[in-house]
């Protein structure tokens, strides 16, 4: 990332916390203790036959249904996991965030940055005056009762939290979207890694590539300590497979 980039962060205090969790994996088919998840909500009803190739969904999917197997998945993952660690909802993550005024003033100055056609910044000041729950509901579903005559395409991709990052061996690789429509999830998931103390054991070890980039952590898995593959993809680009494996090296 450029230095002026880097720069930028520090102007913003991150979120201490005397207590963090562990987070490090080493392979994809060791024992797993700790998992984000997002259940689906209200995002997913908001997919209609006219955006839904936009927001890159074949079908329209119910959000009954999908809670439903998503909730027993949940079920699956508690009984694997019991003990300290586990499931942990991002919505959760993101609205504890948010309740810190640097983190979401870094998050605001970051999506008016690269969405500007999104215009958020014409209602700053009204987002700045959301609770933390508020703001998250109005990212994530394009909506919320306290913002009146502006609304944003809702973002369903987000219960695929795989696509977000990946934790690798002695780091974390942020993603880059390669879709303008999963953009906004880029950008949440890297405020979170940049402030909430669950990540403050990595947050300075944290992988970013350029912005003309693009990577998903569905591409990348973790064979072993030693061995990571990042497969090319079209939502993983050739410069940005580069730039990953240079930093993951240089780890």
């Amino acid at each position: 990332m450029p230095n002026a980039a880097i720069e930028k962060r520090r102007e913003y205090k991150i979120i201490t916390s005397s207590t963090f969790i562990d987070i490090k994996v080493t392979s994809e088919t060791g024992r797993l203790r700790g998992v984000i998840v997002h259940t689906p909500g209200k995002e997913v009803s908001l997919v209609n036959p006219e955006i839904k190739d936009d927001l890159l969904f074949d079908d329209i999917i119910f959000e009954a249904d999908a809670r439903e197997e998503h909730l027993g998945m949940l079920e699956i993952f508690k009984t694997a996991m019991p003990g300290k660690t586990g499931v942990f909802e991002i919505t959760d993550l993101i609205s504890e965030t948010f309740q810190n005024h640097d983190a979401r003033e870094y998050f605001l100055d970051q999506i008016i940055h690269h969405r500007p056609k999104l215009h958020l910044n014409t209602i700053r000041n009204d987002l700045e005056q959301l609770s933390a729950r508020e703001l998250q509901e109005f990212i994530i579903c394009g909506t919320t009762e306290n913002i009146k005559r502006f609304s944003l395409p809702p973002s369903p991709n987000l219960l695929f939290t795989r696509d977000l990052a990946a934790v690798v061996p002695g780091g974390i690789v942020i993603s880059r979207a390669a879709r303008d429509a999963r953009m906004r999830e880029t950008l949440l998931m890297e405020t979170v890694v940049e402030f909430h103390p669950m990540f403050q054991g990595i947050q300075h070890k944290a992988i970013r590539i350029g912005d003309q980039e693009s990577i998903e952590g569905g591409d990348i898995l973790v064979a072993s300590e030693d061995l990571v593959m990042i497969g090319m993809s079209e939502r993983t680009t050739f410069s940005g497979l580069l730039n990953a494996s240079r930093s993951l090296l240089d780890s």
